[in-house]
């Protein structure tokens, strides 16, 4: 049904880019210069017929 209608959730993996649309609840607990990725999706983002409607929520942690 959701597809159908043209909604999409988006969960995303790897490195975290600001252009991403995510809002990261842990971003000030790193170094601006710091690699780091997506450690957990609390939120998807929602997108409706590729653009997004409800931005997500992640939480970052240090690239290994």
């Amino acid at each position: 049904f959701i597809a159908s209608n043209g909604f999409s959730f988006v969960a995303c993996e790897g490195v975290y880019d600001v252009g991403l649309p995510y809002t990261p609840l842990n971003l000030s607990d790193f170094d601006k210069d710091a690699v780091l990725v997506i450690d957990q999706v609390i939120e998807p983002t929602i997108m409706h017929n590729g653009k997004v409607v409800k931005t997500g929520t992640v939480l970052l942690k240090k690239a290994e």
